[in-house]
């Protein structure tokens, strides 16, 4: 049993030792409010009429206007643009036979 002992904690130890020394030079989490210096930066988002289509698919006209400023949210993860749930719930139509890939071309 000595033997499983001593094996288990030069075990621990030979991890604690390696894990202080792969990341010393940087912690997650350390400074949340600020952003690492070489992260990249998206300069300017232009979104497609076919993409803007996409986006607002199912959506009837008149286009309320809080749909349209999320779908023209630029580079973020958008829900409006994959199909959601199916059966009694898809309101949208992404599910129903006969339906559109997409919605037909918007400008706005």
């Amino acid at each position: 049993m000595p033997l499983n002992s001593n094996l288990l904690a030069l075990a621990l130890l030979t991890l604690v030792l390696t894990g202080t020394a792969w990341g010393a030079d940087f912690v997650a989490g350390s400074a949340p409010a600020q952003r690492p210096a070489h992260a990249p930066t998206i300069k300017q988002h232009h979104i497609t009429p076919e993409a803007l289509g996409k986006r607002l698919h199912g959506v009837a006209d008149p286009l309320p206007p809080n749909v349209v400023d999320a779908a023209l949210a630029g580079s973020w993860f958008m829900p409006l643009a994959h199909p959601g749930m199916t059966g009694p719930y898809d309101l949208r139509g992404w599910h129903r036979a006969g339906s559109p890939s997409v919605s037909p071309v918007r400008t706005q």
